[in-house]
């Protein structure tokens, strides 16, 4: 199963109001558990150590954070004719 999430590697998912990006994945007792490291204002990929922290992959796959551009318009009806 861990290679079907590598995709979420450098990902940015939100914990409690912090932000978090995932280093590595890992499988333990049948599941999958997320290592991920508190986010800085730069999204890099940090050394494996201090302030990494263990979430499931349930947790992290429901909080990921999406950059999504919407663009909003008027439509004009009178002109559709």
């Amino acid at each position: 199963m861990k290679k079907d999430y590598q995709f979420l590697i450098g990902q940015r998912f939100s914990v409690g109001g912090e932000i978090y990006v995932v280093q590595d994945l890992s499988d333990r007792d049948e599941q999958t558990y997320v290592r991920a490291a508190a986010s800085a204002d730069d999204i890099v990929l940090s050394e494996p150590g201090t302030s990494d922290r263990l979430f499931s992959l349930n947790e992290v796959i429901q909080s990921l954070l999406v950059d999504e551009e919407i663009e909003l318009f008027s439509p004009n009806y009178l002109a559709a004719r």
